[in-house]
């Protein structure tokens, strides 16, 4: 159950690297491609390729929603097969400022997912909460933690969690920021009824045109 699950990461260490360009944005409407690669069995080789246009309009000032399509080409370690997916995306959003300094984001995002060699689609809801510190130390302009949910649907299985201890943005450029992060990514076999974790390092690079 979920008392079983442990943060210690144990077994592989991965690399993630993310990349969003933000294409356009005002007041309320946001933009952007994402597109993610992730290196997995100790780094040594390509787990995953995802790409895909993402949207996102406040509503209100603490409420946000969001739509995406993501196309992602999976490696099956195991079996040393790639395997393609659809993925649909759709995200409420909050968003809290306890003062100047240290904000509080929510994500909610409900996933359709049309796997290649399954016949029907499966369902997934995962939510991240997560806090940020402001800082006026130079180029690093925040320091974050946070912590992901997931929710298999279709077989009623807490089926992963993601938690960053500590993550650090800086500023490269007005129109480029750069993330580094550590995660623990603790994943749940329904069958097996076991946990296990991996170590990964990741990139987060945001440019806005």
């Amino acid at each position: 159950g979920v008392s079983s699950l442990r943060l210690e990461a144990d077994n592989d260490f991965q690399s993630w690297q993310w990349l969003c360009l933000h294409l356009y944005q005002n007041k309320g409407f946001k933009a952007h491609i994402y597109a993610d690669n992730r290196m997995a069995d100790n780094v040594s080789q390509e787990k995953l390729y995802i790409v895909g246009p993402r949207l996102h309009y406040r509503i209100s000032d603490p409420i946000s929603l969001g739509v995406g399509y993501l196309f992602l080409n999976i490696h099956d370690l195991n079996q040393d097969v790639w395997r393609n997916e659809h993925r649909g995306e759709n995200e409420l959003n909050f968003h809290f400022s306890f003062n100047e300094k240290l904000d509080f984001h929510q994500r909610n995002r409900f996933e359709w997912r049309w796997r290649e060699s399954r016949d029907q689609p499966g369902y997934r809801m995962r939510s991240r909460f997560q806090l940020r510190y402001k800082t006026d130390l130079g180029r690093l302009k925040s320091v974050y933690t946070n912590n992901e949910f997931f929710w298999d649907i279709d077989s009623k299985d807490y089926s992963e969690n993601r938690a960053i201890p500590v993550g650090l943005q800086f500023q490269i450029t007005p129109a480029l920021d750069f993330n580094l992060f550590y995660m623990i990514q603790s994943l749940h076999s329904a069958s097996a009824r076991s946990w296990k974790s991996n170590h990964i390092f990741g990139t987060h690079l945001n440019f806005r045109f």
